[in-house]
């Protein structure tokens, strides 16, 4: 199911949506862990970091629902009312993190497996169109994604090869490679994730001030300068990523 909206609801609701359409034979649901599925579905090996790292933010979903549903819903009684099935979100989220299988996942939320029509994916559209009309906010296309790949890895190749102190190259590079990872688990953590990893690479300079002399002296400043003005211009949603964008752009003077 195409993903429209980048709001936690949407990529939860979406996320169990392929999930159950990916493995529709009841008897694959009992055989393929939820662990292994999820993994599957979004490209990594089950037991790399970066599955690992997919489960962790998988699991942290109903969490981000509540989150943001508590941040916008307009009093006690809506928030309730969206949240009502997040309880049964954690329950699966419980078996998906034992590695028990998805037939399991499946019916803490949809006995039946009938996962289109249950209740847990009902309210997350809810919560979504919710979460929409307070902060609307775009998915990346795949060319932004693709764009967003390119400029980090380009900057990362541009910070090996400048001739830098020893520590400042590694937290770059380590910042920058937290970035190319934030991208590839967009589906799970949206602009967000790679917004936050953005604002971290320029904290850490910023906490660095002799690095910052360094790279000025270099040139290597300039092109960083830029690098963060281009990706703003692709994360750009509302004033939120604006001010950003200003943020990122103060704090490299």
């Amino acid at each position: 199911m195409p993903l429209q909206h980048d709001n936690p609801a949407a990529r939860f609701q979406v996320l169990l949506l392929d999930l159950h359409m990916t493995h529709p034979r009841e008897q694959e649901r009992q055989r393929v862990t939820a662990w292994d599925a999820v993994c599957s579905l979004l490209g990594v090996q089950p037991e790399s970091p970066a599955g690992l790292q997919v489960i962790a933010d998988t699991v942290r979903l109903p969490e981000d629902v509540a989150v943001a549903i508590g941040a916008h819903a307009e009093d006690d009684e809506e928030r309730d009312h969206l949240l009502e099935s997040l309880p049964l979100a954690r329950s699966a989220m419980t078996v998906l993190s034992r590695r028990q299988p998805l037939l399991q996942m499946f019916a803490t939320f949809a006995p039946g497996g009938a996962v289109h029509m249950s209740g847990l994916v009902r309210d997350l559209a809810s919560c979504s169109r919710v979460l929409q009309r307070a902060s609307p906010s775009s998915v990346l296309t795949d060319d932004e994604l693709d764009r967003l790949r390119t400029l980090i890895s380009e900057l990362m190749e541009q910070v090996i090869s400048t001739s830098i102190d020893t520590d400042v190259r590694l937290l770059l590079i380590t910042h920058l490679q937290k970035m190319l990872e934030a991208v590839q688990r967009v589906r799970l953590g949206g602009r967000a994730a790679i917004e936050e990893e953005l604002d971290a690479v320029i904290g850490a300079l910023t906490r660095r001030p002799e690095g910052v002399a360094e790279l000025r002296s270099t040139g290597l400043l300039d092109k960083i300068k830029a690098w963060a003005d281009a990706l703003n211009a692709i994360l750009a949603v509302g004033s939120g990523s604006a001010q950003l964008g200003q943020t990122v752009m103060r704090a490299l003077e």
